[in-house]
């Protein structure tokens, strides 16, 4: 079995290297928000907004692969 490197398996999906960057932003960002729902519960519904659409944006993009 081998296993791929982030960079190896964006790549591999096609998807273009500033994608990459911009996924582990908004994961940071998303982080941040929910971790900031200790004092704002606001905050934290925001970050697992973000969380749960980028989440079904991946779902999907995997079951259209699959179906291809």
């Amino acid at each position: 079995m081998k296993v791929f490197s982030i960079v190896e398996g964006f790549q591999h999906y096609g998807y273009p290297g500033w994608f990459r960057i911009l996924t582990g932003i908004i994961e940071v960002i998303s982080a941040i928000l929910v971790i900031a729902g200790i004092w704002d519960v606001t905050l934290a519904a925001w970050g697992s907004l973000i969380i749960i659409v980028r989440m079904l944006g991946a779902s999907l993009r995997i079951c259209e692969l699959l179906t291809a």
